[in-house]
């Protein structure tokens, strides 16, 4: 495969460690985004646990059958985490979340994420916070029960053991 030195590198390598729980959102597929004429790919990734505080965990997809009339309740309520599956995490441990799936990284833990080179992001809740002028912080809940792929089936853990 040869590269463009003009296109951006096609993965991109992160190394994350989260004081907070990170946003419950979810990154659109390649079929969402051709066509919505976005101008990005879809981001699969896996993510490579490092270290996990006591209570760290990651969000991943919902634990059954769900519409998005209880999932847009569960947002206005603080509560949609407790409709996902909740998956304590070990280090050492490999996990892929693929484009289209609905997630979230908890606190506590340090990770490495390596994923397809695409911005685009469609968020669902963010804990309550604020932006840093004090308003709410905007969501794509639309948007992201579209792009969701996983939205009225349940999720499975996807665990790669090492």
């Amino acid at each position: 495969m040869e590269l463009d030195p003009r296109e951006p590198f096609p993965l991109l390598l992160k190394f994350i460690s989260t004081g907070r729980d990170l946003p419950i959102q979810v990154h659109p597929h390649d079929a969402y985004t051709l066509e919505n004429g976005l101008p990005m790919v879809g981001r699969d990734k896996i993510c490579y646990i490092l270290k996990v505080k006591t209570g760290g965990r990651l969000y991943l997809g919902f634990r059954e059958k769900i519409d998005e009339k209880t999932i847009k309740k569960a947002v206005a309520g603080g509560s949609l985490h407790h409709l996902m599956n909740s998956i304590p995490l070990k280090k050492g441990e490999l996990y892929t979340i693929p484009a289209g799936r609905i997630h979230a990284v908890g606190k506590g833990i340090t990770f490495i994420e390596i994923q397809r080179h695409s911005d685009l992001t469609f968020r669902l809740f963010n804990w309550n916070s604020k932006t840093k002028k004090g308003n709410d912080v905007d969501y794509q809940i639309e948007e992201a029960l579209k792009a969701d792929r996983a939205v009225l089936i349940p999720s499975a853990t996807m665990l790669i053991p090492l």
